[in-house]
């Protein structure tokens, strides 16, 4: 936003950038289910979404099935997202066919101890 023009300048780009962050935390707030199966992701991808799970209030399941790049780093920022109790409502976590850190690691823990099922298999 801070590369567009608008009519009245610095104000509107406050405005709308108040307005998107608005928008996308009602948006997300309302969702049931994030489903990202072979999405080819990473760590990097993973953590953004860690930060972004706090305001998930109604997630219930979360599917991120086959994402082989998501490594201990993005497993970790997930696992710690889960410990700090965002999605307060995640009930499922699909896990299958993803790298050792994420089906043995700290985010497979993380679930264990909130009472979060995970599945492994596909």
């Amino acid at each position: 936003l801070s590369r567009k023009v608008f009519t009245n300048g610095k104000s509107d780009v406050e405005l709308v950038a108040s307005l998107y962050a608005d928008s996308l935390e009602e948006s997300f707030a309302s969702v049931r289910k994030i489903v990202l199966t072979r999405t080819g992701w990473g760590d990097n991808e993973a953590t953004q979404l860690a930060a972004m799970l706090p305001l998930a209030r109604n997630l219930q399941l979360l599917d991120l099935r086959q994402n082989w790049g998501i490594g201990r780093p993005g497993a970790q920022a997930l696992a710690d997202a889960i410990d700090a109790r965002a999605a307060p409502l995640l009930q499922y976590v699909h896990l299958a066919r993803n790298s050792k850190a994420m089906v043995e690691g700290p985010l497979a823990k993380a679930c264990k101890a909130r009472g979060i099922l995970t599945r492994m298999e596909a």
